[in-house]
């Protein structure tokens, strides 16, 4: 947080010994209950650029009041952000437009909206790039009803209701399988026109453990592998 405190969330019950139901604020000495918690899993958390702290999870109340899925802490009590969202949320991000993006769908503070016509899967992984688009990954095939297994770009500048899940800056879609892996991977990547590109493996802490590509990429598809023997698993 923005006082140097860690927050936590997950299915525990306590934290230090004391109550605390599925989320706890560490200030570098003890652990502190967020008011009445949460009755479900936590599954991600996400600090707002109002300081206050943003939940997504499995549960459908937070502070003991309705919150379908996601709400938000601002430091004394759990408010809810409109009527929520219509299932589990397993990944949150603040994009560069300062709303919060849950999984597949976009709070701008005042509404939901989703990102074009979606994914046709879940979402379980959010971060924002260097260049300020939102790489989602998760358990879908599409997004937004185009090819995109597993991985896809968006960019929030595209619209004001609300991005489209499609890739950006001419890419039409990145995907590897099988991923995660112990051994050969396949990655393709496939762009409009031909474009500068760079092409990374991370580990599961978002550190770079192999560039596959980085330089100028065709116009088309370019098929890239990389042997994880050696590497960690996954």
């Amino acid at each position: 947080g923005p006082d140097g405190s860690l927050y936590a969330g997950g299915w525990f019950l306590t934290a230090g010994g004391a109550p605390a139901n599925r989320v706890a604020r560490w200030d570098g000495s003890a652990w502190s209950s967020l008011g009445e918690g949460v009755n479900m899993g936590v599954y991600a958390l996400a600090m707002g650029p109002d300081g206050s702290l943003y939940a997504g999870g499995a549960f459908t109340t937070a502070g003991g009041a309705a919150a379908n899925y996601v709400a938000r802490w601002d430091g004394s009590s759990w408010r809810r952000l409109g009527s929520g969202v219509s299932g589990p949320v397993k990944a949150l991000a603040f994009g560069p437009d300062g709303n919060l993006y849950a999984g597949g769908q976009r709070w701008d503070g005042s509404a939901w909206s989703p990102l074009g016509s979606g994914m046709n899967g879940s979402v379980t992984a959010l971060v924002v790039d260097d260049h300020g688009a939102l790489v989602l990954g998760g358990d879908f095939r599409r997004a937004g009803g185009m090819p995109s297994p597993f991985i896809t770009l968006c960019d929030p500048s595209q619209t004001s209701s609300g991005p489209p899940a499609v890739p950006v800056a001419g890419v039409l879609s990145v995907a590897a399988w099988p991923n995660p892996t112990a051994g050969t991977t396949t990655v393709r990547l496939t762009l409009r026109g031909p474009a500068p590109a760079r092409v990374e493996v991370v580990d599961v802490l978002g550190r770079a453990v192999a560039t596959l590509l980085d330089g100028e990429a065709a116009a088309g598809t370019t098929v890239l592998t990389w042997n994880a023997r050696g590497a960690a698993p996954g």
